[in-house]
């Protein structure tokens, strides 16, 4: 059985200092960042990309655990080597003992690498309703094989979790509930799961290009209620999993307590788990949608993955 490690009150208030006030010692392992690493994706039939973060310490012999880190909305794949300083980050929990060596991946969501995310529809983590941009594929059957082939990491679920903000948040969930076994831990950050309501209400231009393309374009109010939804929706994809294969993984929700609108969905999530009677860890401090909270969270969500990675390797 897998052992269950929790964070403490202390460990999680000393988390969120980790990325501002701890220097990286002299002498000690340092990491490499990389940045805008291509991959050719035949499933997207485009070269996608993504930033990796390889520790000093990698045995050569044997994986190491690995963590993918999903990017929001508005970002791309350098949003936390920007925003969080990830290397230092990285090289500071790990020299500190909080983390394994561990190889962090944070793959590129947009369509077009052209364009700033703003400026086009998101994929949202999930396949086009009409099957033309199928991004959950490409991250699961070519992605994930492919950076745990290159920096010989992970290859199971005990050696692998997944995290994410916002957009990226949802993805997490919706990952390790679509397809249960493949995590170990499972971190969302403020992670956006829309109820019914909330989706209904959506303005029809922020519809379409957040959620349309993956639950069908120019739809309006309860038609935007289909099939694509109930299969994208984190909380009914929990209540149609039997617990038993829910349970093989750690679940952690961190969320700023003035982020109301997200604060809604995530309890929907909540009531979920606890319906199906799934252990799950929630955190919430004073904070908004935004980075100023998640590089506070950052620290918090990679140490809660790191206990789950750590108790089955």
């Amino acid at each position: 059985m897998k052992r269950r490690t929790f964070l403490t009150a202390a460990s999680l208030v000393a988390g969120t200092s980790v990325a501002s006030t701890l220097a990286l010692r002299s002498g000690v392992s340092e990491g490499e960042l990389r940045t805008d690493v291509p991959m050719r994706s035949d499933i997207l039939g485009i070269d996608t990309r993504y930033t990796v973060y390889i520790p000093g310490d990698h045995p050569d012999d044997e994986p190491v655990p690995i963590v993918y880190l999903l990017h929001g909305v508005f970002d791309d794949n350098t949003a936390w080597a920007r925003y969080c300083d990830l290397k230092r980050l990285m090289d500071t929990m790990i020299n500190d003992g909080r983390l394994p060596p561990m190889v962090v991946v944070t793959p590129d969501g947009r369509r077009d690498l052209s364009l700033d995310s703003g400026d086009q529809p998101t994929t949202y983590c999930m396949n086009d309703a009409d099957g033309g941009f199928r991004w959950e594929d490409m991250f699961m059957q070519e992605l994930m094989p492919h950076v745990e082939r290159t920096y010989n990491a992970g290859g199971s679920a005990p050696l692998r979790g997944i995290c994410g903000y916002s957009m990226g948040g949802f993805g997490a969930l919706l990952y390790a509930t679509l397809y249960p076994g493949t995590f170990s831990g499972v971190a969302g950050m403020s992670p956006s799961t829309r109820t019914e309501d909330q989706v209904r209400e959506m303005d029809p231009e922020e519809y379409n290009r957040v959620l349309g393309s993956g639950m069908g374009l120019d739809l309006v109010d309860d038609e935007r209620i289909n099939d694509r939804f109930w299969h994208y929706n984190v909380a009914d994809a929990i209540r149609r999993t039997p617990p038993e294969e829910l349970q093989r993984a750690g679940y952690y929700l961190d969320t700023g307590s003035e982020d109301d609108y997200t604060l809604i969905g995530n309890r929907e999530v909540q009531d979920a788990f606890t319906e199906q009677g799934i252990a799950h860890d929630v955190h919430t401090e004073p904070g908004t949608h935004e980075w100023d909270y998640w590089r506070g969270s950052t620290p918090r969500a990679l140490e809660y993955l790191a206990a789950y990675l750590q108790a089955a390797a």
